[in-house]
């Protein structure tokens, strides 16, 4: 995935975010560890073929620091981060 594209993803004016690839990206593998004020977790992410475009999958674990109304709060600002993904993208 273009750099670029990363970079307008995770600029957030609310806090600071840092996104570090852990895996080949040009395989579709996007594993990377994400850091916020709140936390630091691992994101298991793929980009697969799908038709004339591809599929983005994501699969989060709560980090034990968070509690559950944390994790919903931030799963919510990732629904809006995928929008604007689905956005750049198309």
């Amino acid at each position: 995935m273009n750099q670029k594209i990363i970079r307008d993803l995770i600029e957030k004016p609310s806090s600071t975010t840092a996104w570090r690839p852990s895996s080949p990206q040009r395989l579709g593998i996007l594993d990377h560890v994400w850091k916020d004020p709140q936390a630091t977790w691992t994101v298991y992410a793929r980009v697969v073929p799908n038709g004339k475009g591809s599929t983005v999958m994501m699969t989060l674990f709560q980090p034990p620091v968070m509690d559950d109304g944390q994790f919903d709060n931030a799963m919510k600002e990732m629904d809006v981060e995928m929008l604007k993904l689905k956005e750049i993208l198309q």
